[in-house]
């Protein structure tokens, strides 16, 4: 029978992306990977979980697997061969919304595409992301841009998005959040803003995004760092400061951990 691996863990800047083609092995990240991680199965059939009972996913399903999110994955028997298209990245602040997937298992959320058109449609769009997935700023916002459009025509198959409105009171907290970045927020102010108790904001924001407020602006923290450490000459305590941490050693703890790696690499890597 077909056998984990363990496999190694990327360092990545924003967006890595490219084709895999397996044969009677799969893979495991007990502690997970500090990004986002989105596959399109191309061929063959996956069994996801480190035990049965599994959740099979087969060819034309897209699987997306929040940070922090163990993966355990391998090829269902007797078949031994699989491919796919991934990509790992960190979204953008307004993507939140797009990223609302019906969850497999915790963690891992999935859709189904519907037919052979909307596979192709998506394929086609996962094609561009990996041609961009290359060293330089510029084919990095090129495969973003490519990854939006990705989410966004997915959107339409996703029945979180055709069965349930966005909650007003959730997206007022959540700009109540991103507009506050760079100052020390606790969560009842959120909950102000958002009209409602901070007990029942933290219940509703875990039901309806999958993580906590405090959570979803620590994400929104790293990624603004990401942009100001990428495209600006700031130096880094300056940036810790702009996105609420005016202590340098803490910031670059917790962008570490999330980020998998230091401020300073990050930015290193972006000038590569």
């Amino acid at each position: 029978m077909a056998n984990f691996r363990e496999t190694w863990v990327p360092q990545v800047n924003r967006l890595l992306a490219a084709r895999l083609q397996r044969s009677g092995v799969g893979s495991v990240r007990p502690r997970g990977l500090p990004y986002w991680h989105l596959m399109l199965l191309t061929d063959g059939r996956l069994d996801f979980g480190p035990q049965p009972p599994h959740r099979q996913f087969a060819a034309g399903d897209l699987i997306l697997t929040r940070p922090q999110t163990a993966l355990f994955y391998r090829p269902a028997w007797p078949r031994r061969q699989w491919s796919c298209h991934y990509a790992v990245f960190t979204p953008w602040p307004h993507w939140t919304e797009w990223l609302d997937w019906p969850e497999a298992l915790p963690g891992t959320c999935w859709l189904r595409l519907p037919d052979a058109k909307a596979q192709r449609v998506v394929r086609a769009l996962f094609d561009e992301v990996i041609a961009h997935s290359r060293s330089g700023y510029r084919n990095e916002l090129l495969g973003l841009n490519a990854l939006e459009r990705l989410l966004i025509t997915t959107a339409a198959w996703n029945p979180h998005r055709t069965q349930h409105a966005p909650d007003p009171r959730i997206q007022a907290a959540q700009q109540y959040l991103v507009d506050n970045l760079g100052r020390m927020v606790a969560v009842a102010e959120a909950a102000r803003a958002a009209g409602l108790s901070p007990s029942r904001l933290a219940h509703l924001f875990r039901a309806q995004k999958g993580l906590t407020p405090m959570r979803f602006l620590d994400q929104q923290r790293m990624q603004r760092a990401c942009q100001l450490l990428a495209s600006t000459p700031l130096p880094i305590k300056e940036i810790a400061v702009q996105v609420g941490y005016p202590d340098i050693y803490h910031f670059s703890q917790r962008f570490k951990k999330l980020m998998g790696q230091s401020p300073r690499a990050y930015r290193q890597g972006r000038a590569g």
